[in-house]
């Protein structure tokens, strides 16, 4: 089974921010230790088994069985999940039931959440030093597999050193504090290549999952959904940033700062510009459109992707008034301090005019019929579709055209893929070449939802290639053995495809079901990992 979400290339504050602090939550974990002999045999409890019938011996599989029975929980919105599987039998006695997945495999006592309980956002909400928030109100599934976005020694240029993940977590968990072993946190693979991470391991490992090949259900899409609470998700400034400092005071705004709040064009021009915000809303065309940003970061089943309503000014019209001379090919925004300055090695905030032109490009000062927030960048900002936000930037007092050719290629999605080297993750035969283009995810199924036998489910989620078009959303629900596709061929590239899967679960045939997703694009690329959920079928009484 596919691990659920790539290793991708991070940020440096996120993992300077979870290397500093993991250590102060680290959970007090009781292990079961039994006495061993001076020859090391272990003394095991229960001692010989007397003679018995098989109605018997069926009778204390049962038991067994029962009370080693998988949790159920009941959320607060009625929906009750099950995280691990009910057996499916197969013992010694091969039509007698089992309790291998809690019995033997102790399956609720690995993994992070055995410890972090109330999951790992709440982990991230409690850390003594600021870590950046991965929700964006999307309601997708978080587990450990989203730490290796950042924190991960393969893929990222500035990651290597401290805050590669297997050093970092291990030494964490290294502290007396921690109570669990190798086990609580790992999978040993069978074929003798060494550990994997128990999330990335677990459905091959449970027993009473249930294969389907090309998984069959109803399939809708539409473009429009808006979702994701906030356009902020932008690497951030230093700390000599005003903008910035007001954004994390969260300082109200005020639109009467449109009136102060200058904004020059200059470079390659014919006809240099300034204006205040107030004034080029004045005279200036306006233009409202729906279309995605994510972050450069943001991988498979992340958060940091927005589909969102923006108001702004085309930049069309903002260079028309300007003149653009010939040889220009370059345009960058610089906020107040200088952020997204010229050069090979400044932080790229800035296309191509072409791309710029062609995506409808925007400075917007309004989303989702309010303005814009000071972390979002208020009192304006670039919007440039087809691109990462981290293009798009904020607190914009100047529009500099040039011809260099630094930022061209800016914020077209994370290039390059984990190796084997030093990482958990296996690497594969690919010519993908990016990390999370196209990426997707599934929204609003919690891990482990129980679905009634022959009830049907509605899936949903997103699945978007920032300046490529998806023009397919695939599932499968065998492991990535066969896949079932949808054309998407005749969706808007700027725009994420929301999707909607009906599936209905089998009226017979009880267990864990694992859905996976994925995309393809107009250039033929393929999601390097698809998202991925299980839900057990299972009725209720």
């Amino acid at each position: 089974m596919a691990m659920r979400k790539p290793a991708i290339w991070g940020a440096t504050l996120c993992c300077c921010a979870l290397g500093a602090s993991l250590a102060a939550c680290v959970p007090e974990v009781e292990q079961e230790t039994t006495e061993s002999s001076q020859s090391g045999a272990v003394e095991l409890a229960g001692g010989e088994k007397p003679a018995a019938g098989l109605e018997e011996i069926q009778e204390e599989m049962t038991d067994l069985c029962e009370e080693y029975a998988p949790t159920i929980e009941t959320l607060e919105d009625g929906r009750q999940v099950q995280k691990v599987p009910d057996d499916a039998g197969g013992s010694a006695f091969w039509a007698f039931p089992t309790a291998y997945n809690l019995y033997y495999l102790n399956a609720e006592n690995r993994g992070c959440e055995s410890c972090h309980q109330d999951g790992l956002i709440d982990v991230l909400e409690k850390l003594p030093i600021r870590h950046w928030d991965l929700e964006n109100g999307l309601d997708t599934n978080t587990d450990v597999t989203n730490c290796v976005i950042c924190h991960d020694e393969t893929t990222g240029e500035t990651l290597v050193g401290p805050y590669q993940f297997g050093n970092l977590i291990r030494g964490i968990h290294s502290k007396e504090s921690f109570k669990g072993d190798c086990m609580t946190c790992h999978a040993v693979t069978s074929d003798g290549t060494g550990m994997q991470l128990w999330e990335e391991a677990k459905y091959d490992a449970f027993n009473g999952m249930v294969d389907v090949a090309n998984v069959q259900g109803e399939f809708t899409y539409d473009q429009d959904t808006i979702a994701g609470d906030t356009v902020e998700m932008t690497k951030y400034a230093g700390p000599d940033s005003e903008p910035l400092d007001k954004a994390y005071q969260e300082e109200p705004v005020d639109t009467s700062e449109y009136e102060d709040w200058s904004i020059a064009v200059t470079g390659m021009l014919d006809n240099p510009k300034e204006w205040t915000l107030a004034e080029l809303i004045e005279q200036a065309p306006s233009k409202t459109t729906v279309s995605t940003m994510q972050c450069n970061i943001s991988g498979t089943g992340s958060e940091w992707i927005v589909n969102a309503e923006v108001k702004g000014i085309p930049i069309e019209w903002i260079l028309e008034q300007a003149g653009v001379q010939e040889g220009a090919t370059t345009i960058t925004a610089h906020d107040a301090e200088g952020w997204g300055t010229k050069g090979p090695t400044s932080y790229g905030s800035g296309t191509s005019i072409e791309d710029c032109l062609e995506a409808g490009g925007l400075l917007i000062y309004e989303i989702n019929g309010r303005p814009l927030t000071r972390a979002e960048g208020f009192p304006c900002r670039m919007w440039w579709p087809g691109h990462a936000i981290s293009n798009s930037g904020r607190w914009v007092s100047e529009i500099y055209i040039s011809n260099d050719p630094y930022h061209l290629l800016d914020g077209e999605g994370l290039k390059g893929e984990p190796s084997t080297a030093g990482h958990w993750h296996p690497s594969k035969e690919t010519d993908v070449g990016f990390a999370n283009k196209p990426v997707t995810g599934i929204m609003g199924t919690p891990e482990g939802l129980i679905i009634a036998p022959g009830e049907k489910y509605e899936f949903e989620g997103y699945a978007y290639a920032m300046d490529e078009q998806v023009t397919s959303v695939e599932f499968s629900m065998d492991g990535g053995e066969t896949w079932t596709s949808f054309d998407t061929s005749d969706s808007d590239k700027y725009r994420w495809v929301y999707w909607h899967f009906t599936w209905t679960a089998p009226e017979k045939e009880t267990g864990g079901y694992v859905l996976q997703v994925r995309a393809t694009t107009d250039n033929g690329r393929v999601s390097y990992e698809p998202d991925q959920v299980m839900v057990n079928v299972k009725q209720m009484s």
